[in-house]
């Protein structure tokens, strides 16, 4: 006759099962103190290592910020060579800086020259004032100069 088995007991292990409880001590409790001392060591060294992340969060975020405003005074002073009585009109008319960006994400100043450009064809109202030609009234007129050089004028 067939001997039957069953086949659980065949079965190899799966490493899921993880691995069998021990009765015996740990390493931390035979070693008064160890476990503690790595244990305070990897929270400081931790510890450090966010604050130093915190502050560096901190630091690109103030240049950014820094950087910001820097592009924006930058385009501000294009916008006013290219004829804007308020350079800051241009952003209520929907200019961003970030579209206007190289590569390398420096500021086009070229793009940034043919949006307020473009813009101010729109909106005509936008530009500087020209100004007025005050010199009205009697002007006097050219003097006359005496010689054989008045001939040939």
């Amino acid at each position: 006759m067939t001997k039957h088995t069953d086949p659980m007991e065949n079965a190899p292990q799966h490493a899921a099962s993880g691995p069998e409880p021990t009765d015996g001590p740990t390493a931390a409790e035979t070693i008064p103190g160890a476990d503690d001392t790595a244990a305070k060591k990897a929270r400081r060294e931790a510890a450090n290592l966010r604050q130093r992340l915190k502050d560096a969060e901190a630091r690109i975020e103030a240049m950014a910020t820094q950087l910001a405003a820097y592009d924006k005074a930058e385009a501000i002073r294009i916008l006013d060579q290219v004829g804007f009585a308020d350079p800051e009109d241009a952003f209520l008319a929907g200019l961003n800086l970030d579209e206007l960006r190289r590569e390398d994400g420096a500021l086009d100043a070229d793009a940034v020259r043919a949006k307020g450009e473009e813009i101010l064809s729109e909106r005509r109202h936008w530009t500087k004032p020209q100004p007025l030609d005050l010199d009205q009234g009697l002007r006097p007129l050219p003097r006359q100069t005496s010689g054989w050089g008045a001939l040939f004028d």
